[in-house]
């Protein structure tokens, strides 16, 4: 299962997308969320978390692996731990999404052209 998530901020309004493929590259969810007063980093976390949920519900013994594409290296490199997190409201946010992690899920970062050509943000 490939999953491909994405957060920001536009005109003051924080907002997330994501969308969950099949290995054979079908399509099997697609969910845009407004967040509101969010920041940009809170609208990263929050869609890659709520993404992550999604797809651990959807997993089956045929596919049982999850591979997350993000582009923000920020979420990447702070729950892989590699990068501190200064800010406690984020820290919790990590670590929900490190609550849910397991050996079958793997977090990648990617550019920002790959998740632009599959959300169009």
């Amino acid at each position: 299962m490939v999953v491909i998530c994405d957060g920001g901020k536009k005109g003051g309004v924080a907002y997330g997308s994501y969308k969950i493929y099949t290995e054979t590259g079908i399509l099997i969810e697609h969910k845009q969320i407004v967040w509101g007063e969010k920041t940009s980093n809170e609208a990263e976390y929050l869609t890659m978390l709520l993404a992550l949920r999604k797809s651990k519900k959807l997993v089956t013994k045929d596919e049982s692996n999850i591979n997350i594409l993000t582009d923000s290296s920020l979420v990447t490199e702070q729950v892989a731990g590699h990068w501190i997190c200064n800010y406690k409201h984020l820290s919790i946010l990590r670590d929900k999404i490190r609550d849910e992690l397991n050996d079958n899920i793997t977090i990648k970062y990617v550019p920002r052209n790959i998740i632009f050509q599959h959300l169009g943000h």
